[in-house]
């Protein structure tokens, strides 16, 4: 049986690699993951700024600088096809976040689109494999940034995905202010009841 590791990593709305961790075991939850990166990387990590946060699902819950969705609720877009919009104003939250969160998946669309090396990871050792997943992130970065991701066939997978994603707006600021404006007293759960809020008075 051939072992399996997790990577975590972080992608802004670009779809680039901001962070990447890889390497921990493959039975370790997500959580586990996050926190032993936090912990391990604490002065590389790029936290966002105050008022500002990273969507992640909901294997990650919610933690400072970390928004995610609402449980029990439906998420998936998939849940959401066929005039089955939501109902609530938790279902119409985790029906954005899950618009803006596809943005990692498309990322990781790409990148495995780019690079076919990633497919076979499994043949090679851990070192040798974490180093791959790196380099790809990496010259993925390059391209990006220079704009080789313009036209060709690298494009394919965020053409297939972007069908299904909306930019979404929101002035966190003005938002954060009805809280009180103390962006750090504020708790996420709390947060996110607050931009749920404004999403469905919209």
């Amino acid at each position: 049986m051939v072992p399996t590791f997790n990577v975590l990593a972080v992608v802004d709305l670009d779809c680039r690699f901001i962070f990447v961790c890889s390497g921990r075991p493959g039975c370790l939850h997500d959580y586990t993951v996050l926190q032993q990166a936090l912990v391990q990387y604490r002065t590389h990590f790029p936290h966002p700024p105050q008022d500002k946060f990273y969507l992640v699902d909901a294997a990650y819950g919610n933690m400072p600088g970390f928004l995610g969705p609402y449980r029990n609720t439906r998420y998936h877009l998939q849940h959401f096809r066929q005039g089955n919009m939501p109902n609530t104003m938790e279902e119409l939250f985790n029906y954005r976040h899950a618009q803006l969160r596809c943005t990692v998946e498309r990322a990781f669309g790409q990148l495995k689109n780019k690079f076919r090396i990633l497919k076979s990871i499994p043949n090679y050792g851990l070192i040798t494999s974490n180093r791959i997943i790196v380099a790809c992130m990496a010259v993925h970065n390059f391209i990006k940034d220079n704009g080789g991701d313009r036209g060709g066939d690298w494009t394919e997978a965020s053409i297939q995905a972007g069908n299904n994603t909306v930019g979404i707006e929101l002035d966190l600021p003005d938002l954060m202010e009805e809280a009180g404006n103390e962006a750090d007293q504020v708790d996420m759960d709390g947060l996110r009841d607050i931009i749920a809020v404004g999403m469905a008075s919209e």
